[in-house]
């Protein structure tokens, strides 16, 4: 496994244990720190973390990977830099290897009062990491914008769909905040503004 803007972690935390190998890629040392202590308190120890840009990692590395992350980072990147990362991405792909993103996209619906009342307890108490670094672009991705980056890297995607960022209330999460976030998504999820893709080489690509 890969994943590609580590951020805090979330994806290590959701999929490393299924992997024997697992390496975590992010330009920040500080949120790689917090990403660091948030897998030894869930007891994952395969993970390699590396402090680098994004495209400068995925552009030397040799190694193939069955499972690409990239969660809540594309929406940073300049649209001239979005094809650029995913081209990169899709050629450390093994065969028959999953690249799974999702990202911010601009929707004109309102999240949900009862979605906001349950993400209150996790937004009342964020990770904190200190870092002086360049505000990031926090504007969402137009979709059509990201599915065409997406076919000019040689990527098709095999399934996706829309939600809310709806948060787990505990560090691990716990079997009731997976069944609250499962019945949240079914009754509120269709015109999210989370879109998440599951990708794979298309045929065509070299």
């Amino acid at each position: 496994m890969l994943d590609v803007g580590t951020g805090t972690g979330h994806m290590l935390r959701r999929f490393a244990a299924d992997f024997e190998s697992v390496v975590a890629v992010d330009h920040s040392a500080a949120m790689l720190s917090v990403a660091r202590a948030a897998a030894k308190r869930s007891g994952l120890d395969s993970i390699e973390f590396i402090v680098s840009d994004a495209l400068q990692f995925l552009a030397s590395v040799g190694s193939k990977f069955d499972l690409v992350t990239c969660v809540g980072f594309l929406h940073h990147l300049q649209p001239s830099d979005l094809a650029d990362l995913l081209k990169a991405a899709r050629r450390v792909l093994a065969p028959e290897g999953v690249l799974l993103l999702s990202e911010p996209i601009a929707t004109a619906h309102a999240e949900p009062q009862a979605i906001a009342w349950w993400n209150g307890a996790y937004r009342r108490q964020p990770e904190v990491y200190a870092e002086a670094h360049e505000d990031p672009d926090e504007a969402p991705l137009e979709l059509s914008t990201l599915k065409h980056a997406l076919s000019l890297a040689g990527l098709k995607v095999c399934a996706e769909g829309a939600g809310w960022e709806i948060l787990p209330r505990n560090n691990p999460e716990t079997s009731l905040d997976r069944i609250a976030i499962r019945a949240l998504h079914a009754l509120f999820g269709r015109n999210g503004p989370v879109y998440w893709a599951c990708c794979k080489a298309s045929a065509k690509s070299d």
